[in-house]
């Protein structure tokens, strides 16, 4: 099953954040760093280009004007550097860019980005095949969204946690999430999506030994590929079909 891109990109808003103080007036609205802004926009340009060195320099800039006052842009700076150093191959610093960000998000409040990050973490660890890790991160993600009443993210998740139980070798746990995902899906009326969320349960099925549930899974899945035209994932749906069929008629 070829894995989705899943990466979280945060926004980069430009939102000024209220600071709390311990005085009675209230708290001052201010107005976000011109330079910070001037960095950030460079590292997004440099970032687009997939030159993550400089873009990297550029957002470490942008959180030193930050990180004082304005502490949502500073998160998203650090959170931005994560990402670049993941493009980049080097993983341990981007868990390490990441992870300065969560306090930050946290302090402000914003649950969706602390969420995102989480999940961000969770990718770090999932694509060097250190699963436990992984499952960590992705549930707290899940969590987090589960209280948002985040449907669409939700459904990533669960999808994310059942390929960390399928690539370990545990189909009956993967399976578990993959139908939560499909119900999500579902709901959502993505047929592409819910295609998607079906080939997974059809690969669990077949991986426990379960052919004639398979076979039902992919079947389920062909005429929603042929309804949004992806001609690619029927031909491979197909092909499992067969696969499905070679094995019941197995001995």
């Amino acid at each position: 099953m070829t894995r989705p891109t899943r990466f979280v990109l945060l926004a980069l808003l430009c939102l000024a954040p209220t600071m709390l103080c311990a005085q009675t007036p209230p708290a001052k609205v201010l107005s976000p760093d011109p330079q910070a802004a001037a960095h950030r926009a460079l590292a997004d340009k440099l970032k687009a280009a997939k030159d993550y060195v400089g873009a990297i320099a550029q957002f470490q800039q942008a959180y030193a004007l930050n990180k004082t006052a304005h502490h949502k842009e500073a998160a998203a700076d650090l959170n931005n550097v994560g990402f670049c150093y993941y493009r980049l191959s080097q993983y341990d610093k981007a868990v390490e860019f990441f992870q300065q960000a969560l306090p930050l998000f946290q302090q402000v409040g914003d649950t969706e980005d602390e969420a995102a990050t989480l999940y961000n973490i969770g990718l770090v660890y999932d694509d060097q095949s250190q699963y436990d890790k992984a499952l960590d991160f992705y549930q707290q993600a899940l969590s987090l969204r589960r209280q948002l009443g985040d449907k669409a993210n939700e459904a990533m998740t669960l999808s994310s946690v059942g390929t960390v139980y399928s690539e370990s070798d545990r189909p009956a746990k993967a399976l578990e999430f993959y139908q939560q995902e499909l119900s999500l899906r579902r709901q959502l009326g993505d047929k592409a999506d819910e295609a998607a969320a079906l080939t997974s349960i059809g690969a669990a099925y077949y991986k426990l030994s379960q052919y004639a549930k398979a076979l039902d899974s992919y079947q389920q899945t062909l005429p929603l590929l042929r309804e949004t035209g992806n001609k690619a994932a029927e031909v491979r749906t197909l092909k499992s079909i067969k696969a499905v069929k070679a094995k019941q008629a197995t001995p």
